[in-house]
């Protein structure tokens, strides 16, 4: 149960192909996840990985482990495909057909129960692109919870809640859980350190909203952390209690090139994919969590707490 004064970090890496959207390349599987591993034990801390089903199947050991140590391994779709409404151009994206929808979903599902021998129970969509036909079908397939909605403006719900099946960013009555992402809006925008709001005009948010990714890796622990007080001063206003819900990637924390050379084309990518990508990456995780823990909170994984949420008194 959730009580007033509770404080909770949701931790989550989306583990998917390096780059997300523009290799279908897994290096950060095989490098990058041990070391996350290492240091989430140094802190005590479970996480939850979001798994794309083709990153799973490139190391399958590395699903079991995760596992093992007590990780929840949930869902992240088949390819990192795009299963909702685009948010934003990606050239060669294209996303699939509605009736596409279900089939990927159960398909990148059975490939982590296979592997962990649990159900998995959570999901988030890639890009954060989700919509009414995606959050419908997961409530089909069973899953308790998503975490794919960021909140946007005066009218979103900054805690967890049930989504509407003809909204997914409205209270309605399916049974699954949205953990939605935080983000900066209206009045807490003005809040947010300098370098924080610069960051927000550089991405197109502005004055209305900044989300939280990639700050954590171009500014550092610290500063992430003060760029989620505003957030957090409102939640403990509201109800009395905080959920914030953080997500990287592994593919952060190796160095990622700037520019992608193909046979036919040479992408030049923007700063936000790659920019202190490695070490620095990890020395900002590191603080992240060091800072949260001194300020009373704990780290959940996503169906820790929808576990807590749905607990009555």
């Amino acid at each position: 149960m959730i009580k007033k004064g509770d404080r909770y970090v949701v931790l989550s890496f989306d583990t998917e192909s390096d780059i997300g959207s523009w290799t279908q390349d897994y290096t950060s599987i095989d490098i990058a996840l041990p070391k996350i591993f290492d240091l989430l034990d140094k802190h005590g801390v479970k996480a939850t990985f979001y798994w794309e089903g083709r990153a799973a199947l490139h190391n399958p050991e590395m699903v079991k482990a995760a596992a093992a140590k007590g990780h929840e391994c949930g869902c992240h779709t088949y390819q990192h495909e795009t299963v909702g409404q685009p948010g934003y151009f990606i050239p060669g994206d294209r996303a699939i057909l509605t009736d596409e929808v279900s089939g990927r979903l159960e398909k990148n599902k059975k490939i982590i129960e296979s592997l962990t021998n649990t159900k998995a129970v959570s999901f988030r969509a890639p890009r954060l692109w989700g919509d009414e036909t995606t959050i419908t079908e997961l409530e089909k397939l069973g899953f308790e919870t998503d975490s794919t909605y960021q909140v946007r403006h005066s009218g979103d719900n900054l805690f967890y809640y049930h989504p509407s099946k003809e909204d997914l960013g409205r209270e309605g009555d399916l049974n699954i859980l949205e953990i939605p992402i935080m983000a900066l809006f209206g009045d807490m925008v003005s809040k947010a350190p300098k370098a924080i709001r610069d960051f927000g005009v550089e991405t197109t948010g502005g004055d209305e909203t900044i989300g939280q990714w990639p700050i954590l890796r171009l500014y550092g622990g610290r500063l992430f952390v003060e760029f989620s007080k505003p957030y957090i001063e409102r939640q403990m206003k509201e109800r009395g209690y905080s959920v914030v819900t953080v997500y990287q990637h592994p593919w952060e924390f190796i160095p990622m090139p700037g520019v992608i050379d193909g046979p036919e084309a040479e992408c030049h990518l923007k700063r936000t994919l790659y920019e202190n990508s490695g070490d620095f990456a990890f020395e900002a995780l590191d603080e992240m969590i060091g800072l949260y823990h001194d300020m009373g909170f704990k780290f959940v994984t996503a169906a820790g707490l929808s576990r807590l949420a749905r607990e009555k008194t």
